[in-house]
């Protein structure tokens, strides 16, 4: 392990910013928090004494007083700048250079700055009087937050209202096939419906999900992250249904009975408060009776890593192959695209950016007005001449496919708007949907090869047509196209099939 030369005669132990998290200035790592660890030694070996000295108590002062995130970026950057040029000093010459290479990025040299600016402000040796003017007085282009928005990115933007509801339909139906857990449904739901960062849901713990009988109201405390405050010091209500209330109660109770069952007895009223909603498998397994048991439990270290949000919603889109009708591969999913989401529904809704600041739990407006700017006319839309060739590839429809004869499903018969026998339900449950609409982005629907589909698909156009000229509304008119999308896609899977019977099902 390598060790670093520092001359520190005062600490040896020092407190990072997130309770319960101590490094060494001689560490190779620094774990700051239980997504942030350090390779601090990768960047002083490079270093000469005179620059390592000054390094690391820098970092040191950010390791106590910022954020993990942002003391992970500007170790990141430094290590960057050591391996673009080598130098016994950061003087005027040093960063001269390095401010006209491509090499940088304007979050890289904001980060370069604060470094700097710190560094001499503490009084340590590596950084001239020059070197600072020059950084003080330099302009740093706009990092150009909001632009995925704007241009409505379709891998990384908010995601249309058709991306959305495939999603969500996914996540119900990857739960019912048993290929996502409890966990993974209750993480799932939470970032759909609170548009909240990866972080803050991974901080929450189970005590944060309340019924407020008294008003009959049902709501989550969401731990505020971007106010440099510390681990859960802030929080933030987000209003929720009865029905999400039951399902993260569900899997707060799961919770509580893993670690019961891990600590082999019934746990304390107080120890059930400090749960996490979401825990971290591979550490829960190492947790043993303590005497700072509550100390952990109270601290982050049990809690998921906020990469298992993407893990999951990734997953779901992959399994469930949830198609972009934009571009025609699986999704990318991840929690920051919900937000985008959100706030681009709020503006069209006609909310402005203080209501949007405030859902969003923004602190500040800076970039709520990106959702305003973007404003409804730039929702994406679906033209009813490529609808047959979209439902080649959308992949909305996601039942199975049956010959007329095959009349055994419990659901009974699904029949169009002429009354004709479109397919079967094949779930016994009892399901309060308007068939046929439904039906066909159902996986329970079993449509007929012989169905009369394309009269529905002509129906549906003409039907979305109807409302276009009686709505100007475009999210209105766009209500009908999954399910045109669905059927045209089952209208494609039948030629193919009476071409070919024997790919039937197959």
């Amino acid at each position: 392990m390598n060790k670093l030369k520092v001359l520190n005669a005062h600490k040896v132990i020092f407190h990072a910013k997130n309770e319960g998290y101590r490094f060494g200035l001689d560490d190779e790592f620094w774990e700051l928090s239980r997504n942030i660890k350090l390779n601090v030694g990768e960047v002083t070996e490079r270093l000469s004494d005179n620059l390592r000295y000054g390094y690391v108590n820098t970092l040191k002062y950010f390791a106590e007083e910022i954020s993990p995130g942002s003391v992970k970026q500007i170790n990141r950057v430094f290590m960057k700048f050591i391996s673009f040029m080598s130098f016994d000093s950061i003087d005027e010459a040093v960063m001269l250079t390095t401010k006209s290479s491509n090499k940088f990025s304007s979050q890289d040299f904001i980060c370069l700055r604060i470094l700097i600016k710190k560094w001499y402000e503490l009084g340590f040796e590596g950084i001239t009087q020059n070197c600072v003017d020059l950084v003080d007085n330099w302009t740093i282009k706009d990092n150009k937050k909001g632009e995925v928005v704007k241009r409505r990115d379709p891998y990384q933007g908010p995601l249309t209202d058709m991306e959305f509801d495939n999603f969500y339909d996914a996540v119900s139906r990857a739960y019912q096939k048993g290929t996502i857990s409890y966990s993974d449904l209750a993480m799932a739901l939470i970032t759909i419906h609170t548009g909240r960062r990866s972080l803050q849901i991974t901080q929450i713990k189970t005590k944060d999900i309340i019924n407020e009988r008294t008003i009959d109201e049902c709501y989550i405390n969401i731990p505020r992250i971007k106010q440099g405050e510390k681990y859960r010091a802030s929080f933030r209500r987000f209003r929720i249904t009865h029905e999400l209330f039951n399902i993260f109660k569900e899997q707060a109770r799961i919770v509580s009975e893993s670690f019961s069952k891990q600590l082999g007895r019934k746990l304390s009223e107080k120890e059930m408060l400090e749960l996490p909603l979401f825990v971290c498998k591979e550490r829960l397994e190492g947790v043993v009776e303590c005497e700072n048991l509550h100390e952990i439990l109270s601290s982050d270290r049990l809690h998921a890593y906020a990469i298992k949000c993407t893990q999951t919603l990734n997953r779901i889109a992959t399994t469930e192959d949830v198609i972009s009708e934009r571009t025609g591969e699986v999704i990318n999913m991840n929690a920051r695209r919900f937000r985008y989401t959100l706030g681009t529904r709020l503006a069209r809704e006609g909310y402005g950016e203080v209501v949007i600041g405030e859902l969003l739990d923004h602190s500040t407006l800076m970039y709520t007005g990106v959702y305003v700017q973007s404003g409804p006319d730039s929702l994406n839309k679906i033209e009813d001449a490529v609808s047959a060739e979209l439902g080649y590839y959308a992949k909305m429809f996601q039942g199975v496919l049956i010959k007329k004869s095959e009349d055994k499903y419990p659901g009974g018969n699904i029949r169009i708007n002429t009354g004709e026998k479109s397919g079967q339900c094949a779930s016994c449950k009892s399901c309060t949907a308007c068939v046929p609409i439904p039906c066909y982005t159902c996986m329970h629907f079993r449509p007929f090869v012989e169905g009369p589909h394309e009269k529905l698909l002509e129906y549906l156009l003409d039907e979305r047509n109807r409302i276009q000229c009686i709505v100007a509304d475009p999210v209105t008119t766009q209500i009908l196209d999954r399910t045109i999308i669905a059927v045209s896609e089952v209208i494609n899977k039948c030629k193919e099939i009476k071409s070919n019977p024997e790919v039937l099902n197959g």
